[in-house]
């Protein structure tokens, strides 16, 4: 008995391995697609986290800028001492305060403390103090 091999037998046998190569090829795509995404977002929030924490600093950095420019003000008595002078900057490594007089909207002060963190973030913090 011999069988007859027909052109349909011929090209499903060539094919036979190729479903399944397609099927792994896809199923690769998929997962290198959600590894890349996940790596996406965990580098995102390791940022975001970077940055609240630089955030954080640089206020306690504004924070004590506040604190020197009340000292300038209330214990020195630095306008008392140079009444010609209308304002005063205070710069430390990582703040510039800037005390000066003003006249509105009531007559003091007004303290400008600028701070900044080694992650590059900078805030600001005002104070007016009226007499």
């Amino acid at each position: 008995m011999e069988q007859k091999t027909s052109a349909k037998n011929i090209i499903y046998k060539n094919r036979s391995g190729q479903a399944l190569l397609t099927a792994v090829a896809v199923i690769g795509s998929i997962l290198l697609s959600i590894i890349t995404i996940a790596g996406y977002l965990s580098i995102k929030r390791v940022q975001i986290s970077r940055t609240i924490v630089g955030s954080g600093a640089a206020i306690a950095q504004a924070d004590a800028g506040i604190e020197q420019g009340l000292n300038t003000v209330l214990a020195q008595q630095y306008f008392i001492q140079h009444p010609s002078e209308t304002s005063v900057t205070i710069t430390t490594q990582q703040s510039t305060t800037t005390v000066s007089k003003i006249s509105s909207p009531c007559t003091g002060y007004q303290i400008v403390a600028k701070g900044s963190s080694a992650q590059g973030s900078i805030r600001a913090i005002e104070l007016n103090l009226c007499q």
